[in-house]
């Protein structure tokens, strides 16, 4: 009991610590929409506000995102994303073309008979390179992550924790390691129509910046921008 009650107050203390750090813009993006009402675009700028990178989503009749494209600045193709639907409209394949790196890339989903993605297989080049296994709580919330090598043997396995405030909305999300070690932190506040107005993200390994996103949103509830800044340590 005492551990655990020093587990918890120290990811109080991360959160507290994290979410009232100064921080420094680095950016922003903006979202388009089709007649349809799908998100059809979204253009990214960086913290001068110039243009880094556009990308256009594309759907089937059914309403599935069926291909991503992204480009560089200069308007020229660096990536082309494609997905695969079953009947349930389940995810059940996405392939990567980088143009720039001239690799292919693909993985492949496993669902139970909840609908829960338990297995998701990584190739790259048709040759599987790993594989990630999750698991879930009697209420659906996923609670274990574990990565597998192309041989079989065991990599990694992390433990997630979800919490959620009185309205039954995804408020903090915690990624642990096999020690108890936080990994990672996200952080999820709500505006008065329950549309998420903030995101925080901590990585504890520090090898990457913590960072905070703003959104916005239009008088139909769309999402359609994005404010992102950096924590400044």
């Amino acid at each position: 009991m005492m551990n655990l009650l020093i587990l918890l107050l120290s990811f109080t203390s991360i959160q507290e610590k994290a979410v009232t750090k100064e921080y420094q813009f680095i950016g922003c993006g903006q979202y388009t929409y089709n007649e349809e009402g799908l998100c059809s675009g979204k253009l990214s700028f960086d913290s001068k506000k110039r243009l880094k990178k556009k990308v256009l989503y594309f759907y089937d009749e059914q309403g599935n995102k069926i291909k991503t494209e992204k480009y560089n600045v200069t308007n020229k193709l660096i990536t082309v994303y494609e997905y695969q639907f079953n009947e349930k409209k389940q995810k059940t394949k996405s392939s990567k073309i980088d143009h720039l790196k001239n690799k292919v890339s693909s993985k492949r989903y496993t669902y139970d008979d909840k609908g829960r993605n338990i297995k998701t297989e990584y190739y790259s080049n048709k040759a599987l390179l790993k594989t990630v296994k999750y698991a879930f709580n009697e209420f659906g919330h996923q609670i274990e992550s574990t990565t597998y090598n192309a041989e079989g043997k065991q990599t990694s396995l992390f433990y997630t924790e979800s919490k959620y405030d009185k309205n039954g909305r995804l408020s903090e999300k915690y990624t642990r390691d096999t020690n108890g070690k936080l990994v990672k932190l996200n952080h999820y506040d709500y505006n008065k129509e329950s549309q998420k107005s903030t995101s925080f993200t901590y990585y504890h390994s520090g090898k990457r910046p913590n960072s905070k996103r703003i959104y916005e949103y239009d008088s139909n509830g769309r999402k359609v921008g994005f404010i992102k800044y950096i924590v400044i340590e």
